[in-house]
C-alpha cells in the first residue's frame, strides 16, 4: 500500500507523520501543496530547526530530508492519503473522496518548539491510537 501524506510545504507536518510511519510493508512519501523556494531542499538548508529538533528527542533524523512538492502523479499512485491543510486550500486533484482523509491539525510554522512537540504528538495519536489509528485501520484492511 502506498501513504501519503500531505501538508502545506512539506516541512513540518507531512514529514513529520512520514518519519512516524515506518513500515516495511507500506510505501510511506510526504509532499506539500505549495513549497514555494524551498522545493528539493534539505530541512537543514531551509532552517526547520523545530521540526529536527522535536523529532530527534524521539530518534529521528530529518535534517536531510527533502522537501517534495505534490504532484498529480503522487496522487494517482497512492492508495491511502491523509492531508493537513484546510480542505478549501486542496488543488482539484486532491479531491479523490475515496483514498482521502483530513487530519485538521494546525501549522506550527513560526511557533516556539514546544508547540512542534504538541503538533508531533498530536499526529502519533492519530497514527497509533489502540481503537481508531491510521497504523491499526491499515493493518485491518
Amino acid at each position: 500500500m502506498r501513504l501519503l501524506f500531505v501538508c502545506r510545504e512539506n516541512i513540518a507536518r507531512s514529514q513529520i507523520a512520514e518519519a512516524l510511519f515506518p513500515d516495511p510493508v507500506h510505501e510511506v512519501m510526504s509532499a506539500g501543496i505549495n513549497p514555494r523556494v524551498n522545493n528539493g531542499k534539505t530541512l537543514s538548508e531551509i532552517g526547520a530547526f523545530n521540526v529536527i529538533e522535536c523529532m530527534s528527542q524521539l530518534g529521528y533524523h530529518l535534517n536531510k530530508k527533502r522537501v517534495k512538492e505534490l504532484t498529480p502523479d503522487m496522487v494517482r499512485r497512492a492508495d491511502k492519503i491523509i492531508v493537513m491543510v484546510d480542505p478549501m486550500s486542496w488543488p482539484e486533484y486532491l479531491r479523490v473522496r475515496e483514498k482521502t482523509e483530513h487530519w485538521p491539525i494546525p501549522d506550527p510554522k513560526g511557533a516556539p518548539l514546544w508547540k512542534y512537540e504538541q503538533t508531533r504528538d498530536s499526529i502519533k495519536h492519530l497514527i497509533y491510537d489502540d481503537k481508531s489509528g491510521l497504523a491499526r485501520r491499515l493493518a485491518v484492511r
